[in-house]
């Protein structure tokens, strides 16, 4: 007997509701009702998809249903038109917008909410209908189907009537790429494709300087940054599966990337600072230049202005103006002026909300229809800013976090907790919805591809609030992105969820003998737990290879994941047993077999840490563009390092190994009183016998914010760069110079000026020059307590020849 399939859309919405059951679909529909009996593709030959004439050929949505019955049954499908009777047909799958089709369809009740998103996918043994008002709901109507169809038990899929609609209009994902993995052409389509079978309708991509600029094309140059078509053929291909693209490009804070570069220092508040200088007329003609051709870009009706973490402004330029009229007129006035100038484009405003939460007056002072962004990744239950934001007369979207920056892996457990108590209060409040934030801070080394289950929390809780628990979700997304639900992927999420609670990025690229004040006793208990559980997780990706269906690159993430975790057990071991030696002085009583043994686990590591290195290199390069990979490498490879001279001192069978830098952070005399630091005058005087037989004359500077630096009244280099997220800037914080020609015989004067702008952080310096002599002999002179320091100088100082001049010895800084 031939059964038939009925698409339908275009008809009217209704209003039962049930009991949503296990569908394996992720969101969970608002209402299903389940009918006995199922709807079986076994055996048939073809599918016939019947469209009327408002619905075109290619429409993603079928393209992407007729993908899911080929893979799962095998089954050719073809395109035709309502009346077209040229061919016989095992199903009829017709879509159409009017009544006037030769299939009767019956009448469904649409409510006022399922105007724009809303649908039915109505499952009987003989037919398929699914009905909609307008071609977004009847896409989402399809992705339901399609996720049933994916998870189908021997080619059937049960009977039931669904009625859906999202609980939240804006259902988003934010996805950094500007402080290190940028995507593929290829990854961003994969990943906006997986939001829009999820049922998410808005991606925001975070911009700093990642994009190509015509009027600075030096920004983004060599960073991976999108071409202006790239941007336009992602919108265009995220447009067909009603998903929007909705920028954030920084209008104030964050702009460090930018800042930092020699040509736009002078916009700054100060010197190596990551906020502009918001009232200098030059840094607003910079910032609409830049705004002029990145809002017309984008055919979202929103832009997003960023504005968030901007704790630099009234710092530098705008310290005195801050003094007389308050931080938050400051903040408010710039507001308005980036406000008029995305307005004049006739967007939309939107903004993060952090700094008005603590300038809270602001909110009095800037429009009320700016749409506040309201940011929090902690994983409790009470978020009270979103009722502040709306009882002040401001739409909300919240915004939750994956818990994925400097992770190995994303912590789940807290992402699930952060996303559904926080869009369930942001629901409760009438937010305009949510928008799920993905970070890569310090270089990104968190692999973008991790993000896939965060996602799906999104996705669950933005369009059916409260949504299902978190546990029923992860087996809801391994059958649909595995093509299977093996409860052994539940115990490797078990596991791999241990890793975020026990090391992150952070810990594993530091230098691995800093003293921290973790005992003894909790070290080798992560140190066992990473071990013991990096083992579990391989067995399990082993077992798992042969088992999964779809998407098994996937595992490759996993395992490197794994991976790390057993290195970083067995360095924590390995350094605790180090440690453990040079602070009990045990080298007399080590026998050969001892050292024989930790030099052997030393090139493990060394070993293992280079694989490690190759395998992500090779897992950044299959999604992302290999700009900006060098930098997270160079991180691989100071560990290596780290490890490669403490193998030589096993070898010479000693422990005495440099854990910390040798020279110190110095400053001058500070007024404790004052927020604003002054500036520190530094100078060091050493003699050279002769110069002839140096070999090399290396110099290193650390410095906050801004520092230069000179040997003998001759300029050496200069450092402006400020603490912050960014790999990039990070790196540029400290200076390195080769400086032989530098050098005098005799007398030899270094001096340093250096002007910090941070509250409560005085102008420090590090500095370490090292003479490395042919004969083998090295000369080191190094920032210390016998360094003279000064707040104020007289001409001349650079070459000792002031005179009178207030100089006291260097103070020594051990807090930064």
């Amino acid at each position: 007997m031939r059964k038939i399939i009925k698409f339908f859309t275009g008809i009217v919405m209704l209003s039962a509701i049930s009991t949503a059951a296990d569908l394996s679909v992720i969101p969970t529909p608002q209402s299903v009702q389940f009918r006995p009996d199922s709807f079986g593709f076994t055996g048939l030959a073809s599918v016939q998809i019947i469209l009327d004439d408002s619905i075109t050929s290619d429409d993603e949505g079928v393209n992407i249903l007729r993908e899911a019955i080929a893979n799962s049954f095998g089954i050719q499908t073809n395109v035709v038109r309502v009346g077209d009777k040229s061919a016989p047909a095992s199903i009829f799958l017709v879509i159409a917008s009017s009544d006037t089709n030769a299939n009767k369809k019956p009448a469904y009740d649409f409510t006022p909410e399922m105007t724009e998103e809303g649908y039915f996918l109505d499952i009987s043994p003989n037919k398929i209908t699914v009905a909609a008002q307008n071609p977004t709901g009847l896409f989402y109507g399809l992705m339901t189907l399609t996720q049933m169809i994916r998870s189908a038990e021997k080619g059937k899929i049960p009977c039931v009537l669904i009625q859906d609609f999202p609980s939240m209009k804006w259902r988003g994902v934010s996805d950094d790429f500007s402080r290190g993995q940028v995507s593929t052409m290829d990854n961003f389509k994969q990943i906006i494709r997986f939001l829009a079978e999820n049922k998410i309708n808005v991606f925001v991509p975070y911009m700093e300087d990642v994009i190509q600029l015509e009027k600075y094309p030096d920004i983004g140059m060599g960073r991976g940054a999108l071409s202006k078509d790239e941007i336009r053929e992602i919108q265009a291909y995220a447009k067909r599966l009603h998903v929007q693209i909705v920028p954030v490009f920084q209008t104030l804070g964050h702009f460090e990337n930018i800042l930092t570069m020699p040509n736009y220092g002078k916009f700054a508040e100060y010197p190596g600072a990551g906020s502009l200088n918001s009232t200098n007329p030059e840094s607003d003609k910079f910032l609409f230049d830049l705004l002029d051709e990145v809002i017309p870009l984008f055919e979202s009706e929103y832009f997003h202005i960023g504005a968030d973490e901007s704790w630099d402004v009234g710092l530098g330029a705008n310290r005195d103006l801050v003094a007389k009229e308050g931080v938050s007129k400051i903040h408010a006035r710039h507001y308005q002026k980036v406000y008029d100038k995305v307005k004049s484009y006739g967007k939309n405003v939107m903004m993060y909300g952090d700094i008005i939460l603590r300038h809270p007056d602001i909110l009095n002072q800037i429009p009320k229809d700016i749409i506040i962004v309201d940011w929090h990744y902690s994983p409790t239950d009470n978020y009270p800013s979103i009722k502040q934001f709306a009882d002040s007369g401001f739409q909300v979207i919240v915004s939750p976090g994956i818990q994925n920056w400097l992770n190995v892996i994303p912590n789940y457990d807290a992402a699930w907790i952060n996303i559904s108590n926080i869009n369930l209060e942001g629901y409760k409040m009438k937010a305009l919805g949510s928008i799920n934030s993905t970070w890569g801070d310090y270089g990104g080394p968190n692999f973008r591809e991790w993000n896939y289950l965060g996602y799906a929390y999104g996705a669950e809780s933005s369009w059916n609030t409260p949504g299902m628990d978190g546990e029923t979700i992860n087996r809801r997304f391994f059958r649909q992105f595995f093509g299977c639900e093996d409860s052994r992927l539940s115990s490797l999420l078990i596991h791999l969820n241990e890793i975020p609670n026990l090391t992150n990025f952070k810990e594993i690229f530091r230098q691995p003998f800093f003293p921290t004040d973790e005992s003894a006793g909790k070290i080798l208990i992560r140190s066992r737990q990473l071990v013991e559980n990096g083992n579990v997780e391989l067995s399990l990706i082993d077992d798992l290879r042969p088992v999964i269906k779809t998407n098994v690159y996937y595992l490759d993430y996993f395992e490197f994941a794994a991976k790390m975790s057993i290195f970083m057990g067995e360095r924590l071991k390995f350094t605790r047993d180090v440690s453990r030696i040079e602070a009990n002085k045990e080298e007399p009583t080590l026998t050969e077999n001892d050292w024989n043994l930790l030099q052997q686990n030393c090139t493990a590591l060394i070993e293992n840490l280079n694989d490690l290195e190759h395998s992500y290199k090779s897992l950044w390069l299959r999604t992302n563009r290999p700009d900006n990979l060098s930098r997270v490498l160079n991180l691989f490879r100071v560990q290596m390092a780290y490890f490669e001279t403490t193998r030589e001192s096993l070898f010479a069978h000693s422990v005495q190994i440099p854990i910390t830098l040798t020279s110190k952070f110095i400053t001058s005399k500070q007024n404790p009183d004052s927020d604003k630091p002054a500036p520190a005058f530094l100078r060091k005087t050493f003699e050279l016998e002769r110069l002839h037989g140096i070999k090399s004359a290396n110099l290193q500077m650390i410095a906050n914010s801004e520092a230069s630096i000179s040997i003998n009244g001759k300029s050496v280099g200069r450092i402006t760069a400020t603490k912050s997220l960014s790999l990039l800037v990070e790196n540029q914080r400290i200076g390195w110079w080769d400086v032989l020609d530098k050098l005098e015989k005799g007398k030899n004067i270094i001096t340093v000026t250096v002007q910090g702008y941070k509250p409560r952080l005085p102008s420090i310096a590090n500095v370490y020059l090292e003479l490395q002599f042919e004969d083998g002999r090295t000369i080191v002179v190094q920032s210390d307590g016998t360094w003279e320091a000064a707040t104020q100088v007289k001409d001349g100082w650079q070459l000792g020849r002031d005179t009178g001049g207030k100089w006291n010895s260097a103070l020594i800084f051990d807090k930064y």
